[in-house]
């Protein structure tokens, strides 16, 4: 028989909890699902049946994991990268939203100031970088989600961003 299908829908680490959380479906309801790391290690957790889908979480990881693994007890096995998020309280609810960062390098010497200037960013907020380059030191452009020479840059969260001002 063949193994049966699995999906993995979610792999997401929330650097500020620790919380590593992991769904998946697949064409086997009736398998039983753990959860890992790394595809040559073993399961750090087993996944439950919920609206559809496995779900497992941990928050035993202090530091962020590059993969998330699902295993089936028929044989299946599903591997893919994490991505990283910021959890922000809610009000009231005590639950948790997504939030999104910027991450901000430079080389060279001179600031970057964005506005608005916030830990982290609802999806579809429009943020404006300014590089302001320090006495002697000319400004060069922009890498990574801005490019260009202007001294400015606007960027649309909808993801985490990094970029690097490049001064000289």
């Amino acid at each position: 028989l063949p193994i049966p299908t699995i999906t993995i829908v979610q792999a997401d680490y929330f650097t500020d909890t620790h919380l590593f959380k992991v769904a998946a479906t697949s064409t086997n309801t009736n398998a039983t699902f753990t959860f890992g790391t790394d595809p040559l290690s073993g399961a750090i957790g087993t996944m439950q049946f919920e609206l559809g889908q496995f779900k497992g979480a941990t928050t035993a990881l202090l530091t962020a994991p590059a993969l998330a693994t699902v295993w089936s007890s028929d044989g299946g096995q599903a591997t893919m990268a994490v991505t990283l998020k910021v959890s922000t309280a809610t009000g009231g609810g005590g639950g948790s939203t997504a939030g999104f960062k910027i991450i901000t390098s430079r080389n060279g010497k001179g600031t970057v100031t964005a506005n608005p200037n916030t830990a982290t960013y609802t999806s579809g907020t429009v943020v404006v970088l300014t590089a302001t380059p320090d006495p002697g030191s000319p400004w060069v452009g922009w890498a990574g989600a801005c490019s260009g020479t202007a001294t400015t840059c606007t960027l649309t969260m909808n993801s985490d961003k990094s970029v690097t001002a490049n001064f000289r």
